[in-house]
């Protein structure tokens, strides 16, 4: 049966949900199988890195059940650290930072818009995990930023999670809005249509992005790439548009051109580290500090 004909049968089914989208599985099989064995290909240089050795199940776990190559999403198991970390970075009560916690992982209708979107990838799991992102959500919550840019978009989950925060603070009479920036034309597919409202998504350079901006800059997200040069260089664009408040979160913890910013212009900069739940990647983190004077 040619593939034509084999549509026209599937359609014929839609009368009957069950059976429709059974038969949907069916005919797209082909596709998926070969999309997913594609994935198990890129995901062995991530096991070979990551020393499996010394965690064999979760690298079995991982190629058998995990359909991300890269950008991974995973819960963690130290999201109380990262509670603590925050209240102690912003100087804020302990219990305020955790109810904000509380607030993005109890997010249902984010969660759900994501999921919807997942679902139709192959490269993907069904469900993204936050992680060290929460922090991202909490920082822009508390911040309640005007403008807030972030640079290395990539699928947009950290994008939709700050627009959430954002999102949030309008109903409390604070709106604010985010220019996100990225080389990738398909950049930023993630983020759902109900937060798109406050955000702009700009395809381009990061650095040539940054100076194009004429507006003071409240809230930066670096996460684009970790180059020292071009990482010192978007954080020195930053300042030159920052104000005695801003804050910056350096996507890449432990980073030299962060730390040595920070410390050129006396800024106390902090650092959480994560730990992934069972998963190989041993985890990321994020650095933060607070522009302590007007640039």
């Amino acid at each position: 049966m040619g593939k034509r004909a084999r549509d026209v049968s599937v359609r014929s089914l839609k009368s009957v949900p069950p059976l429709y989208r059974l038969a949907k599985r069916i005919q797209t099989m082909p596709e998926r199988i070969a999309a997913r064995t594609q994935t198990m290909r890129e995901q062995v240089p991530v096991v070979k890195r990551y020393n499996p050795r010394s965690q064999p199940l979760a690298a079995i776990r991982f190629v058998l059940t995990n359909r991300e190559p890269t950008n991974f999403t995973y819960e963690i198991e130290n999201l109380d650290e990262l509670t603590d970390f925050l209240a102690h970075a912003l100087d804020r009560p302990h219990e305020s930072v955790a109810k904000l916690v509380a607030e993005i992982e109890g997010d249902a209708e984010l969660e759900a818009a994501l999921c919807q979107k997942l679902a139709k990838r192959t490269d993907r799991n069904r469900k993204a995990p936050y992680g060290r992102r929460i922090g991202w959500y909490v920082v822009t919550r508390i911040v309640k930023p005007k403008l807030a840019v972030e640079t290395g978009t990539h699928d947009g989950l950290g994008a939709s999670v700050i627009l959430s925060a954002l999102e949030r603070n309008a109903r409390e009479g604070a709106a604010g809005r985010l220019v996100s920036v990225d080389i990738g034309r398909n950049a930023g597919w993630l983020i759902p249509d109900f937060l798109r409202g406050s955000f702009e998504q700009r395809f381009e350079d990061s650095i040539d992005a940054l100076r194009s901006i004429d507006d003071e800059i409240d809230l930066a997200v670096v996460d684009s790439a970790h180059a020292y040069e071009h990482e010192r260089t978007e954080l020195e664009t930053i300042a030159g548009r920052a104000h005695a408040g801003t804050i910056v979160i350096s996507d890449n913890p432990g980073s030299r051109a962060f730390a040595n910013f920070c410390a050129s212009r006396g800024f106390r900069d902090y650092e959480f580290r994560e730990r992934p739940r069972r998963h190989i990647y041993p985890g990321a983190g994020l650095a933060l500090a607070r522009f302590s004077t007007s640039q």
